[in-house]
């Protein structure tokens, strides 16, 4: 049995007593699955000090606030990324100064995992902003050499090639395919229109890992906000017709009436289940 906590779009709510509830608890794992603060890399530092001294492995998946400057999301928003190639060389180095901050625990961009012999874990895209593009390219082109959505599923394959029987995916935006109305778990909120902003090569990945033979235990990741705009909630979860459980764990504040939000996730071969865990302090 491999109990592991998943750990939310945490923008500045990451406190001492976090830290000193989890060295006390009794998981296998963390989890987090990005956008540490807000707009400043200060703050994604500090938040990054302070999951450094967790005693549990722990892996970061970085979000689209992670070593992305403020103007280059503008850029992604405004249809114009190229806009954004002048801030690449600073997000190299806000990226090294995260790896740095975070030993002993690990990155996971692109990346395989080992739970047990069984299981691993298969990390996705990094920074992803959602939807249909490929967010912040010329930066994952210089830093990991993919620079397209086939580019990126074509990764995810190879890593899947190498896994073993049993996978859960660590992304920080969910997969396509789980709906497209504003309400859905990684449905669009800021548009009239709606649509689905889940990844595209997230989803590709998971049909491929399937059609391998593998057994898709689980997908985490967060990026779209409960909250909705407008009002309203999205689902933490849903599992779909195959019986993979996808877990949202963006619940921002992650901090609300001092109660601190996480998902428990309980792995026991191939059975899985997961429930939200809210830590009064």
């Amino acid at each position: 049995m491999t109990r592991i906590a998943i750990i939310g779009d945490v923008h500045g709510r990451w406190a001492d007593e976090d830290v000193s509830w989890f060295n006390q608890s009794d998981y296998d794992h963390i989890l987090f699955v990005g956008d540490l603060a807000g707009s400043r890399h200060s703050g994604v530092l500090k938040i990054v000090a302070r999951i450094a001294r967790l005693t549990t492995p722990t892996l970061l998946m970085p979000g689209n606030h992670d070593a992305i400057h403020l103007l280059q999301m503008g850029a992604e928003i405004a249809g114009t990324p190229g806009l954004g190639r002048p801030f690449v060389r600073g997000n190299h180095r806000k990226l090294d100064e995260i790896v740095a901050a975070l030993s002993p625990h690990t990155l996971a961009a692109w990346s395989l995992h080992p739970i047990d012999q069984d299981t691993a874990i298969v990390a996705g895209r990094p920074h992803s902003f959602g939807g249909p593009g490929f967010s912040f390219a010329d930066f994952l082109s210089e830093r990991w050499g993919i620079a397209t959505l086939d580019q990126s599923i074509d990764r995810m394959r190879a890593l899947i090639d190498q896994a073993p029987e049993r996978i859960l995916f660590l992304g920080h935006n969910g997969p396509a395919g789980l709906g497209a109305g504003r309400a859905d778990i990684w449905g669009c909120d800021f548009k009239r229109e709606g649509g689905d902003w889940g990844d595209r090569d997230l989803r590709a990945a998971i049909d491929y890992a399937r059609d391998s033979g593998r057994t898709v235990l689980a997908v985490a990741a967060g990026h779209m906000h409960h909250d909705l705009k407008g009002g309203g909630q999205r689902p933490w979860t849903v599992t779909d017709d195959i019986g993979t459980i996808h877990v949202n764990a963006a619940q921002v504040p992650r901090i609300r009436d001092r109660k601190h939000h996480h998902v428990r996730m309980i792995i026991d071969g191939d059975a899985v289940s997961v429930e939200t865990v809210q830590v009064a302090r």
